[in-house]
C-alpha cells in the first residue's frame, strides 16, 4: 500500500473502496477510494486502463458496508507484465493492465 501514500502525499492510514466503475467492457476500471491519515482525509481514484485479465474473489463472511476497508496493495507492473493485487475485508481482486493512474483531489498524482 505504499505506492498509494507515496503518489498520495500522505502518512500512512486507513485506505477505502467506496465504489468501482467497470468501463469500455471491463478494459477500464475506475476504483473511488477515499483515505484518512492522520488529520487529513479526502477522496482518490485509481484508474487502471487497457485490463486484459481480471480475477475476482468476493468473501460473504459479513455483511456489506458502503466502503470496504483496503488490507493490502500490490501496484504489480504496468503494460501487462505483472498483476495489481488488491485486497479488502469484501473481495480481493487480481488484475493485468496497461497503465495506472491515482489522482487525488481532481489532479493526477501518480502513474505507474
Amino acid at each position: 500500500m505504499e505506492a498509494i501514500y507515496q503518489a498520495l502525499g500522505v502518512e500512512q492510514g486507513d485506505l477505502s473502496v467506496r465504489a468501482i466503475h467497470f468501463e469500455h467492457w471491463g478494459r477500464r476500471l475506475v476504483f473511488a477510494c477515499r483515505y484518512r491519515a492522520g488529520d487529513q482525509a479526502g477522496d482518490f481514484t485509481m484508474t487502471f486502463e487497457d485490463c486484459r485479465e481480471l480475477r475476482w474473489r468476493v468473501y460473504v463472511h459479513a455483511e456489506p458496508q458502503p466502503e470496504a476497508a483496503i488490507a493490502d496493495f500490490k501496484p504489480g507492473r504496468d503494460r501487462h507484465r505483472s498483476p495489481a493485487h488488491l485486497l479488502t475485508d469484501y473481495f480481493g481482486l487480481s488484475l493485468v493492465y496497461g497503465s495506472l493512474e491515482i489522482r487525488s483531489d481532481g489532479d493526477a498524482v501518480s502513474g505507474a
